[in-house]
């Protein structure tokens, strides 16, 4: 007998609650749109301030090197043969190449180990026998690595 007096309140308080979400659904996509008065201009006369000119003051400390941080260059002035004779200068190092020993990456214990190298400001990660931007990995630990660069072995060292 209790379950029929729970029935009888629940089920229309139920029916009533799914009304009125039903009612809110249908009523939002109804036709009555309503009038807009196109005479009226849509936004009225604003004065607009200008913000505070803010200076960033950035002549800080590096934190790195502990040095300030130089703002102040002053522009050079160059004539043609100084334009193609620094010209020459860049050609012949991007032909020299510069290779930094960055660590091990794999672990010590595998037989094939992979080397973290930076060769001309790009990381490679090689192994024993790898050729990258003609540069070879001959061997290596945990400390250094040999390369062969144009027939030349170089012993490189690991940089902190």
């Amino acid at each position: 007998m209790k379950s029929k007096k729970s029935i009888y309140i629940l089920l229309p308080l139920v029916l009533g609650i799914w009304g009125m979400i039903a009612f809110q659904f249908f009523s939002y996509s109804s036709n009555d749109a309503q009038q807009v008065n196109t005479n009226m201009p849509l936004v009225s006369n604003v004065n607009y301030k200008m913000p505070d000119s803010i200076i960033i003051d950035v002549n800080y400390r590096d934190p790195f090197t502990g040095t300030l941080s130089s703002t102040n260059r002053k522009a050079i002035k160059t004539n043609v043969s100084a334009k193609s004779s620094s010209l020459n200068l860049q050609s012949k190092v991007k032909d020299e190449l510069q290779i930094t020993y960055k660590g091990l990456v794999s672990d010590t214990s595998d037989k094939n180990k992979v080397f973290m190298v930076l060769i001309s400001g790009k990381t490679y990660l090689m192994k024993k026998g790898q050729t990258e931007e003609n540069v070879q990995l001959v061997k290596g630990n945990r400390s250094s690595i040999v390369v062969k660069v144009e027939g030349k072995q170089k012993t490189i060292a690991l940089i902190e």
